[in-house]
């Protein structure tokens, strides 16, 4: 039906639009991975870009290349798509924002930098690893301070 992720975003930004009563908007990024050839083409709309943890170990985010808008708010936006090739044994982290906005006990943010700090301390780890590491320092960070808001890690680490 779509040729390509920004198709899909931009029918899923239509229907939002005519179907919201509340202005209701929503961050996304959309991918569609090509398994044997490890092609992603991505549309991100307003969504925290994600990480990259190269077999190498380097950990870099993704580059974002255009200016989207998050979907719900202009009924034609004219979305744009992206590529990269997730090399074998690189990994993709994709995470909400209650991972990097998660608050401690003195109100203060997990922030981008703690979790690129987890990235590199996971090292040839697996997608499971990878999950864990990052849940497991949201949590030390946060101590007794209630989440406030929606906490999701989603990983996809190329084998072949």
């Amino acid at each position: 039906l779509f040729r390509s992720s920004s198709e899909c975003i931009g029918y899923a930004n239509k229907l939002l639009c005519n179907e919201s009563i509340d202005c209701m908007f929503v961050t996304v990024f959309y991918g569609i991975y090509n398994l044997r050839t490890g092609e992603i083409d991505y549309t991100n709309a307003g969504h925290n870009p994600p990480y990259i943890l190269h077999h190498d170990n380097k950990v870099e985010v993704m580059p974002i290349v255009n200016k989207n808008v998050v979907i719900g708010i202009m009924d034609n936006f004219k979305y744009e798509s992206a590529s990269m090739i997730l090399e074998v044994g690189d990994t993709l982290i994709l995470y909400t924002d209650g991972v990097t906005e998660a608050f401690n006990e003195e109100k203060q943010q997990f922030t981008e930098a703690n979790l690129e700090k987890t990235l590199n301390s996971v090292p040839g780890a697996g997608s499971q690893e990878i999950i864990e590491a990052i849940m497991e320092d949201v949590k030390d960070f946060t101590g007794n301070e209630p989440q406030s808001d929606d906490i999701t890690v989603l990983t996809i680490k190329r084998l072949s």
